[in-house]
């Protein structure tokens, strides 16, 4: 009798793992880019941010990387209807989270950041989990970084033309300066 639980034990945990397996194969990496009202406060757009993030935690998912909601002028002025009342932006707080979450739990994410009060706009994409940076970038106010080489001739690369490469072993010759061509926009009910 004693054995016969030993098994049952055993089969249970066999059960558990290949539980936690099949999770681990459909689990992807994301990223949720977001810009905030500009009428928080810094210390409100903290809590917002921590509110956001327990979204994530309160599905199962796990964070890879962040950055967190800094005050930037928007290109365009954008609309945000609230309580019937249309408000126009022209600034915002940007910020971004990268995270693994399982496929089948974007739909009720994406739910829960639509009726995030404090949103004023955001995207949601699927992603790699290495880092990557472009150079030429723009900064956070909009203007284009990149130095005006063409005029002087110098076609040295400025400190704005980083890549980030992956961890490990890589050639950074071979490391193209361009996002992944993969990165797609996560639609619900739609399969990568």
């Amino acid at each position: 009798m004693h054995n016969i639980q030993s098994c049952g034990s055993l089969s249970a945990m066999t059960t558990e793992h290949n539980r936690d397996l099949e999770r681990e194969e459909r689990l992807k990496v994301y990223e949720l880019g977001f810009h905030f009202v500009p009428t928080l406060s810094e210390d409100d757009v903290t809590v917002k941010f921590s509110e956001l993030k327990s979204f994530v935690e309160k599905l199962g998912g796990e964070f890879i990387s962040e950055d967190a909601p800094k005050p930037i002028n928007l290109a365009y002025d954008i609309a945000k209807t609230v309580k019937g009342q249309k408000k126009w932006y022209k600034n915002a707080y940007f910020g971004w989270i990268k995270f693994t979450l399982v496929s089948d739990e974007v739909a009720a994410l994406e739910k829960e950041v639509k009726n995030f009060d404090s949103i004023l706009r955001y995207l949601l994409i699927t992603t790699v989990r290495e880092n990557t940076v472009i150079g030429g970038l723009r900064d956070r106010n909009g203007r284009n970084n990149r130095a005006a080489d063409s005029e002087e001739g110098d076609s040295t690369e400025s400190t704005q033309d980083l890549v980030i490469a992956p961890e490990g072993d890589v050639n950074l010759e071979d490391t193209a300066t361009e996002a992944p061509a993969d990165i797609s926009v996560a639609v619900e009910g739609e399969e990568n």
